[in-house]
């Protein structure tokens, strides 16, 4: 399996990501010595509820939070290798996957639905058990109708989709070129090209806002570009680069996200320890958080953001290698300063070695450029279209409407399945004689509840 989780992820505190709701954070004392094994992994399911066991080896740390859109409990377990096997499941667990930590593993049980509640017990910090309790409502009981009932105003709050917020990163800029390449070709550039291509290429996608921390050949702290981010209220922060090394045999693309104990490789650490150092050139010093304050956000609210990183990292990865080598096969993790948001998912991509000549002058050209914007749209745009993120829209009355900005692979059917409306009424809403729509084309979108 591929070793990585997915997700929408969120984040608490009242910061910017939808998962919003962290339940608790349990951790067990107790350490074991060396990895521990999953012995055992069982499920059962009755009506309405579901309980999942595990049992481990030797003790463990865990701790858990729950996650939203879509719903999902996730167990962090320390010291615990990477199981093989995945239990039958039923009732309100519609899956489990399991994740590679980087000390330990992340156990994701996705659920069929909203839980009433979740509960988590351990005797001895060798077995865990999970019950999960799904939402009943009661029958309806027949009453006696004695006269027509007045009806009343109506409220209905719906999440509909809106629009993707991406900010895009040109690396370096300004007074820093960045790497350099055998010809003189300057990173900076490269970046600001393939990031004006890709702004271009979402936003003819449709449904996507695209901002640039920088339009133009200007120098920027790293933390003003995570500032943009945040400003922007983005859903995805994408920062490009062009790597270098002093091999000029050194090739390929590779994907990275945040480490929060450290970077994956000895190479990883010092390429983050080179970007750093941008800051120096325009002589700034790093600011860092509180310690205990970024503590605390680190272990809440960047382990969401990290987790939808991931998945994200994982596309864009998949699309880059079908395109050019990969110097990495695997998304690779290291303490960038300008990945650090907590409340943003956020990746930098090395598109290419422009220190190795033939991989310069692939960057310089023009149509080799759109080819590298085009594999970093479609790994954005195969995650958002499974994690499209929504916006709470009140309805007065029981009658409104929604819009929905159309996107690649989209039919008519499938967004009328998709606000619980026909067909029929989604041609009428919006004067479509057929069930043609393009990309791009906003549609108003009836909603109705009925009176209560």
């Amino acid at each position: 399996m591929r070793k990585s989780w997915v997700g929408q992820a969120g984040s608490v505190l009242g910061t910017r990501l939808r998962c919003a709701l962290l339940l608790v954070l349990g951790l067990q004392a107790g350490n074991a010595a060396g990895a521990a094994l999953l012995e055992m992994q069982s499920a059962s399911a009755a009506e309405g509820a579901t309980e999942v066991a595990l049992r481990f080896d030797a003790p463990v740390q865990w701790r858990w939070f729950r996650l939203q859109d879509p719903e999902r409990i996730v167990i962090d377990v320390q010291g615990l290798s990477l199981p093989a096997l995945k239990p039958d499941l039923g009732g309100v667990v519609r899956a489990v996957r399991f994740g590679e930590l980087e000390a330990g593993t992340r156990v994701v049980l996705d659920l069929q639905q909203s839980p009433d509640s979740v509960a988590l017990e351990s005797s001895d910090r060798q077995e865990l058990r999970v019950a999960i309790r799904g939402r009943s409502a009661p029958a309806p009981e027949a009453l006696p109708e004695l006269s027509p009932p007045t009806p009343e105003p109506t409220r209905l709050i719906a999440a509909v989709d809106r629009q993707v917020i991406v900010v895009i990163d040109p690396g370096h800029g300004g007074k820093d070129s960045g790497a350099v390449g055998p010809s003189g070709l300057m990173e900076k550039d490269v970046a600001l090209n393939i990031a004006r291509e890709l702004r271009s290429q979402l936003q003819r996608r449709g449904g996507y806002q695209v901002v640039l921390t920088r339009d133009s050949d200007q120098f920027l702290a790293l933390r003003e570009r995570i500032n943009v981010a945040r400003k922007a209220g983005a859903d995805l922060f994408v920062s490009i680069h062009a790597d270098a090394f002093n091999d000029p045999r050194a090739h390929g693309s590779s994907v990275y996200v945040l480490s929060q104990r450290g970077a994956s490789s000895e190479y990883a650490r010092l390429l983050a320890q080179r970007e750093n150092e941008a800051d120096l050139v325009g002589g700034g010093a790093l600011q860092e958080r509180d310690e205990t304050l970024a503590a605390v956000l680190l272990d809440i609210s960047q382990s969401a953001a990290i987790e939808a990183s991931v998945d994200i990292a994982s596309r864009v990865l998949g699309g880059m290698g079908q395109l050019n080598r990969l110097h990495k096969s695997d998304v690779q993790r290291a303490g960038f300063v300008v990945l650090k948001s907590p409340d943003v998912p956020s990746i930098l991509v090395e598109t290419a070695f422009i220190s190795n000549p033939g991989e310069e002058r692939k960057l310089a050209s023009p149509s080799h450029r759109r080819a590298l914007a085009s594999a970093l749209a479609n790994g954005i745009e195969h995650y958002f279209r499974e994690y499209r993120p929504a916006e709470l829209v009140t309805l007065e009355g029981g009658v409104g409407a929604a819009e929905h900005t159309v996107r690649a692979g989209e039919t008519l059917s499938e967004i009328a399945e998709r606000y619980g409306v026909s067909v029929r009424e989604l041609r009428g809403a919006n004067g479509l004689r057929n069930d043609v729509i393009r990309i791009g084309q906003r549609l108003s979108v009836p909603l109705r509840t009925a009176a209560r």
